[in-house]
């Protein structure tokens, strides 16, 4: 085993003692430069906490890994995808609130979807639906928000 190789194997296993995010390429620019300091992610058994400090990656688990950053999180809140009718809102339980389209526009923009107005909340939806299918909607989720070291 060469030096990269064991330097990979070390940096893979910390990896997965501490909590890390990876970003595919449409994103990685953008949480590299801290204009994407927030992500919207599925509940984990561990669920990220404000004071986390939070490992920034791409290519996560692979021979391509690349460290974007660091940061600490600052905010984390629950969400749901609910339908109702053919309409698929964002829910914040536990008061069951159903963010406001406009809400869910700057929710979509700070996430880091290019277009702006009420196309960035499309962009999103359309983003999870194509991720997770109708399989979303059984599904809880944590928008987790940090600020970068």
């Amino acid at each position: 085993m060469d030096r990269q190789q064991i330097d990979q194997s070390v940096h893979y296993e910390s990896v997965g003692k501490m909590p890390s995010l990876s970003f595919s390429d449409e994103f990685k620019k953008k949480v590299r430069c801290g204009s994407k300091t927030q992500t919207i992610r599925s509940l984990r058994k561990r669920p990220f906490k404000v004071g986390d400090t939070i490992y920034l990656f791409s290519k996560l688990r692979t021979k391509h890994c690349e460290r974007l950053g660091e940061g600490i999180c600052t905010e984390v809140i629950n969400l749901k995808f609910v339908k109702i009718g053919c309409v698929t809102f964002i829910e914040l339980p536990p008061t069951k609130t159903l963010l406001s389209r406009f809400n869910e526009i700057a929710l979509a923009e700070r996430d880091g979807f290019e277009t702006y107005g009420s196309t960035s909340a499309a962009e999103m939806r359309l983003w999870f639906e194509k991720r997770y299918g109708v399989k979303r909607y059984q599904m809880k989720f944590q928008i987790i928000r940090w600020k970068l070291r």
